[in-house]
């Protein structure tokens, strides 16, 4: 419980406007039923995919909607007891383990592109051309966040040290302006704010995540929620219903960037090339999505960001596999037990 409490103070300062007594979500549908199932999305970008593709028609039972500004923010409002489930990047769980959330991957998407969609760039006009230019550089990131991952990965390949950069704690769109000013040499962001600093003149692309990063995003839902039988049966009509919409996106992508382009407020070439960036399937949870989970959180443990060494596999519960690919093992090499994760009921605590 100490850990979680200086995890969430770390989550207040990395996120502007997050704190205990001010609301971070905030709600886009009227409140449902007591049973509704209640969903985190990540700038209210999940729900209108599922009404563009006609996911939410005659649904059996009531979603309240809630939108944060990443998944760190999420995370927090499941710790709370205010979320069900939420759609984020692979990274917050990782925290969400070391501080004892009780909280498990239930279902992943993954760009067959690989991670396009974030990018470390360099301000335009800048002299730097290849990673060893950013030696002693300030670079803006938001830490325990997947950008701060790819920033790592990205000095790796090019045998240079965390440390052989100055980062600089800033959220995208301060980065952007960083940017501008020349205040930041680089930064790295996700889509769309990595389109929109190219489109707008202020930046240009050094190297994405692909090759590096899983290019995966992750469905978490409460331990409460999967222990409810109830709810767990909602949860896995509702991991169908995205599953059919992401494939709808990834055939219809000019119909579904539309969609993008409206419900962002985003320049037309902006949310095309965030559309395209970012195609992604549902796939099932595997050994390797567990391994490159692991890979990930021991680099983090490396930089001293987790008070130990984690064992990723406990992040995720795979009971959903058989219902959205049928015929599925649902039993992986790294674990003999029905699920990956703990078993219901078992507290995680650091």
């Amino acid at each position: 419980m100490k850990y979680l409490r200086a995890l969430l103070v770390v989550l207040l300062i990395i996120v502007p406007g997050c704190s205990p007594d001010s609301p971070h979500a905030h709600p886009d549908s009227v409140a449902g039923p007591a049973d509704a199932l209640r969903v985190g999305q990540i700038r209210s970008n999940l729900k209108p995919l599922l009404q563009a593709a006609g996911q939410l028609e005659d649904l059996p039972y009531a979603i309240t909607w809630s939108s944060f500004e990443n998944g760190a923010q999420a995370i927090e409002a499941q710790s709370a007891g205010s979320a069900d489930i939420a759609y984020m990047a692979d990274t917050p769980p990782i925290f969400a383990e070391a501080a004892g959330v009780a909280v498990h991957i239930v279902a992943m998407t993954r760009a067959p592109q690989g991670a396009r969609n974030v990018s470390l760039l360099v301000r335009r006009g800048s002299s730097v051309r290849t990673m060893a230019g950013l030696r002693g550089k300030p670079v803006a990131i938001v830490p325990g966040t997947i950008t701060q991952y790819l920033l790592l990965e990205a000095l790796r390949e090019a045998g240079l040290a965390y440390d052989d950069v100055r980062q600089l704690n800033l959220q995208a769109p301060e980065a952007i302006t960083a940017l501008g000013r020349g205040d930041a040499e680089a930064a790295v962001l996700v889509d769309p704010f990595a389109a929109t600093a190219v489109s707008s003149g202020v930046a240009d692309i050094l190297r994405t995540g692909e090759g590096l990063l899983s290019g995966s995003n992750v469905l978490v839902a409460t331990d409460a929620a999967l222990a409810d039988p109830r709810r767990a049966a909602v949860i896995g009509d509702f991991l169908q219903r995205i599953k059919a919409a992401i494939a709808w996106a990834a055939r219809s992508e000019a119909a579904w960037a539309a969609v993008y382009a409206r419900v962002n407020q985003l320049p037309p070439q902006v949310a095309h090339e965030t559309v395209r960036r970012g195609t992604t399937y549902l796939v099932p949870i595997d050994g390797a999505a567990i391994q490159a989970q692991q890979r990930q959180a021991d680099a983090f443990n490396e930089l001293g960001l987790l008070p130990r060494r984690l064992n990723a596999a406990e992040q995720y519960d795979d009971r959903f596999n058989r219902l959205l690919f049928p015929g599925t093992d649902r039993t992986t090499p790294l674990t003999p037990s029905r699920h990956i994760g703990p078993a219901r009921g078992h507290s995680r605590r650091p």
